[in-house]
């Protein structure tokens, strides 16, 4: 689906609640596609619902990418990409709150995520290499100072 200014919210898609667990989800999705099914439904625009609340059940229904659609608003290949297009999508849950925006890329990436940055910057070399210039140059500049 391309992203447009009317995409809706995949938890109206399916008129569940956020904080719906998975059998609800399932079950909301099975009722609602029950009656959108193009075979059944007689509305002209069924085949379209029916296509919007399969995409809604495969990003809601699968945990790495409901957590995606939470906290980052991504609606999967073809959704539009990131990016909020309704309140309430790309902030955290209660249920996802405490995970880091660090924790949550090693999750989505597995070990191909990039290294955790080191927390402790005497460690890092050139973080180590600026403050020896700068100590050096301090010290020139206090030697120049006091010899004036």
């Amino acid at each position: 689906m391309p992203r447009t200014a009317d995409h809706r919210d995949f938890y109206d898609v399916l008129g569940v609640r956020r904080n719906a667990d998975a059998g609800a989800i399932r079950r909301a999705f099975h009722d609602r596609a029950r009656r959108a099914h193009p075979d059944v439904a007689t509305d002209p625009e069924a085949e379209e619902c029916f296509r919007e609340l399969g995409h809604a059940y495969e990003v809601l229904s699968d945990p790495r990418a409901r957590l995606l659609y939470d906290r980052l608003a991504y609606r999967g290949p073809g959704g539009g990409g990131f990016g909020p297009v309704h309140p309430g999508v790309g902030r955290p849950t209660k249920a996802d709150e405490h995970i880091s925006d660090y924790e949550l890329l090693r999750w989505i990436f597995g070990d191909d995520a990039p290294a955790e940055p080191p927390l402790n910057t005497r460690d890092d070399p050139v973080v180590v290499g600026v403050a020896l210039v700068a100590l050096v140059l301090a010290l020139v500049v206090l030697a120049a100072l006091l010899l004036t």
